[in-house]
């Protein structure tokens, strides 16, 4: 895959992110105040949260593969973002911070391009899900849509609504039972 110029300069990857999501923060969680469409996947069944043997861990990652998949293609080139609020530097080129209030702790982002492959971000995936120091989400290139993993499942924000109707439908058993989808 030929190199894109934003590691030389992240203004490409924040002139995408202002067109695209001017008023969100690059992470999950806050994504979903802002960002639609949005869908929300478990990642164990019955809603549990935490992997709690090697069975739910591997169910875990399969689903996460499978979504990552279907969202942003597998070989299709993606940005991966990942926010950290700990003492450790990113992986990738560091390219803003944010801090919600002030007693609340900084954020700080860094991006990096790769390319999404079944299996190839299972150690971060298995990280984020033990609820580990960052969070770290892909996002496509070609579509802008943005595969968000969390300790409990997936926020998956696809580039069209029709596109979230197809991951309902594919995944069905995956959701929540509640109204508001969480």
């Amino acid at each position: 895959m030929p190199q894109s110029s934003f590691l030389s300069d992240g203004s490409l990857f924040l002139s995408f992110w202002a067109s695209r999501h001017p008023n969100a923060e690059p992470m999950g969680w806050k994504l979903r105040e802002t960002a639609t469409p949005w869908a929300r996947f478990h990642a164990l069944p019955q809603s549990k949260r935490y992997a709690e043997s090697d069975i739910d861990r591997a169910i875990v990652l399969s689903r996460a593969n499978a979504l990552g998949s279907a969202l942003l293609n597998a070989g299709a080139p993606c940005w991966i973002v990942e926010a950290r609020a700990d003492d450790i530097e990113g992986d990738g080129e560091f390219f803003g911070s944010y801090r919600e209030e002030q007693d609340a702790p900084t954020w700080r982002y860094y991006v990096r391009e790769g390319i999404w492959e079944n299996g190839k971000f299972d150690t971060e995936i298995a990280q984020i899900a033990d609820d580990g120091p960052a969070y770290i989400i892909w996002i496509s290139l070609k579509t802008g849509s943005i595969f968000a993993p969390y300790d409990g499942g997936f926020d998956l924000f696809p580039s069209s609504e029709n596109g979230v109707e197809q991951l309902r439908k594919e995944y069905a058993d995956w959701l929540s039972d509640r109204d508001d989808g969480l």
